[in-house]
């Protein structure tokens, strides 16, 4: 039996959840791992780059298209995710998602990409936005398999020599 789904308590980030943001652990295991013959290497590369980014966000000051979305569990922080509107370009961004290791399997990413969804298409309604766009790495198939579940489809590489893909929220 998988883990048993979570509800979370969904709030937007302030500056007294700094300390939790910067404890943040979203991958196994949750530091570089040390290798003679590969040196300072992560098997899931980029699950390190969205702690990292998780762990140095500071709630105060922020650009106010800038939105950091939490999920508390049980009073823990379980979820965070991080959006960017941009005017200029008609644009609702998903910089990242991430859910705490202990709560992975639980749900949490697919309710924040659901709220997430409901916030795009309010402002489309609204006419503000046009498109709903994700970058994802090629190698991460849970999250290929969570946006693409939420009715998201692959629209091409971010660039010539990037290993990510930029998926966007097909038309409906």
């Amino acid at each position: 039996m998988g883990p048993v789904k979570q509800e979370a308590a969904w709030s937007l980030a302030k500056p007294h959840h700094s300390h939790e943001l910067q404890q943040f652990v979203c991958t196994t295991p949750p530091k570089k791992l040390h290798d003679k013959y590969r040196g300072n290497y992560h098997p899931k590369p980029w699950a390190l780059e969205v702690q990292s980014a998780i762990r140095n966000i500071r709630p105060h000051g922020r650009d106010t298209n800038d939105l950091i979305r939490l999920g508390h569990v049980d009073g823990r922080l379980a979820h965070v995710s991080e959006l960017f509107f941009s005017r200029e370009e008609r644009t609702l961004a998903i910089l990242l998602i991430a859910t705490h290791r202990e709560f992975q399997g639980t749900g949490l990413g697919a309710q924040s990409l659901e709220k997430t969804v409901e916030l795009f298409n309010k402002l489309r309604d609204d006419n503000h936005a046009d498109e709903l766009v994700a970058r994802i790495h090629q190698s991460n198939d849970p999250s290929k398999g969570l946006f693409e579940k939420a009715g998201f489809a692959p629209g091409g590489s971010v660039s010539k020599d990037s290993d990510y893909v930029f998926w966007m929220l097909a038309d409906g």
